[in-house]
């Protein structure tokens, strides 16, 4: 691919400028077009094969200049210059064949220069890719809403305070990327943009993100790292989620969801002023996020939650939030095997420590460990017969009376369990 490079500075006359454009794209013109040999054959039918039995053939010859197509125009700003003239910009543009044009990115100083090409979107019919990262943007022109073939686009390290609602007019749209602005909303239209599969929005100021993932399938990667956020969007309709920030942590999951990568920083001053405000356990906003006011239901969050508490000292900050294990145990009575499977590692771990098994009994385990023992599946079986056998050292501490942790209900099933011939080894070790 070749390259070709226009230099120039505020001192230079813009007709100048204009002219050594339109010299260097000729000067590209000329040294790579190509010349293409086309042969066209045509075959007419036979008129009659008993008098005329051989078919006619005609070839011909053509050959034809191919130009080449500009795929991508990308502005630089050189390190402590000043801004370029709007006017320059646009007329550089117009001397331009952009139809053909994949890629756009523009920069600083260059005035509003991204305003000039979406008045006119017919001309970047072809474009995929827009990046107006660094420049300098406060709003962003509903007219990019016309760019319907746009997969990507990229807002990051601007001024924005809110995005134009015509981005849900982007329905071939892939990536949307708006970290470090001033975001405090989010247009409800964005529920349109149906093959958004990354939509990053770390670093802004949302709190009550309106997000609606309900068509989200596949969403692969939410980034909401750096946001004062009272509550999480609903993520279950996101079945294709596997990287996720919120918060102080960093989530990452591989397609099968059986390994979690987890990062966990310092939350900074400033977050944790607005957040927690008061110094407090790396994890508290965390927790405060996705246990006050969130849906703890999805693979990877649930996932992560397990790997967490594989350290001490974050188990017993979460033993400690009653609503935590409210949510573990509505979490151990929902539908998704893997949430099932990840909320009952973390509510088996819980259990033993003082106190938790009567708080778990009170927000209904009992009825979770029945319908897990009552499952046909073994894995189900077993992760009921772990809870419930961890839950029984509370029991034998005279936390919980027995009667209480295995009423009539849940005896008769382990009793069942027993009785089956094909009974897996290890449920039969659980329940014996």
């Amino acid at each position: 691919m070749e390259v070709g490079l226009l230099d120039w500075s505020s001192a230079e006359p813009e007709q100048q400028v204009v002219e050594r454009f339109v010299r260097l794209q000729s000067r590209l013109l000329q040294q790579h077009t190509h010349e293409r040999v086309a042969l066209h054959l045509d075959v007419e039918p036979i008129p009659n094969a008993a008098t005329f039995p051989h078919q006619s053939l005609t070839v011909r010859l053509a050959v034809a200049c191919s130009p080449p197509v500009l795929r991508s125009i990308h502005f630089t700003r050189t390190s402590g210059s000043g801004n370029a003239s709007e006017t320059l910009v646009s007329a550089l543009l117009a001397h331009t064949a952009l139809d053909g044009v994949w890629k756009l990115r523009g920069c600083e100083g260059l005035g509003h220069f991204w305003a000039t090409c979406v008045q006119a979107p017919g001309d970047w019919r072809s474009l995929k890719s827009l990046n107006l990262s660094s420049c300098g943007l406060g709003v962003l022109p509903a007219a990019v809403g016309q760019l319907g073939g746009l997969r990507v686009l990229r807002l990051n390290h601007n001024k924005l305070v809110s995005l134009t609602p015509e981005l849900g007019l982007l329905t071939e749209l892939e990536v949307l990327s708006a970290n470090h602005n001033q975001l405090v909303t989010l247009p409800a239209e964005l529920r349109r943009c149906c093959r958004l599969r990354e939509l990053h929005l770390e670093h802004n100021r949302l709190v009550t993100p309106l997000l609606d993932l309900t068509h989200a399938t596949c969403l692969a990667s939410l980034q909401l790292y750096g946001n004062p956020l009272d509550y999480l969007p609903e993520l279950g309709p996101a079945l294709g989620l596997r990287s996720l920030s919120l918060a102080n942590v960093r989530i990452l999951a591989d397609a099968a969801y059986s390994r979690w990568e987890v990062e966990v920083t310092a939350a900074s001053s400033s977050y944790t002023s607005m957040v927690i405000g008061a110094r407090s356990h790396k994890l508290q906003p965390l927790f405060n996020l996705v246990f006050r006011r969130s849906n703890i239901q999805h693979p990877l969050l649930m996932g992560a939650l397990s790997r967490l508490v594989e350290e001490p000292g974050n188990l017993q900050l979460l033993v400690r939030e009653d609503v935590a294990l409210q949510q573990l145990v509505l979490a151990a009575l929902g539908s998704s095997s893997l949430v099932v499977g990840q909320a009952v590692k973390v509510m088996a771990a819980a259990g033993s420590y003082a106190g938790a098994a009567r708080r778990l009994v009170r927000h209904n385990v009992v009825q979770a460990i029945t319908d897990l023992v009552a499952s046909q599946d073994v894995s189900l079986q077993l992760s009921g017969l772990s809870v419930l056998s961890s839950l029984s050292a509370g029991a034998a501490e005279g936390e919980v009376a027995g009667e209480v942790l295995v009423p009539t209900q849940l005896l008769d099933r382990l009793l069942a369990l027993i009785r089956q011939h094909n009974t897996h080894e290890q449920v039969k070790g659980y329940s014996e």
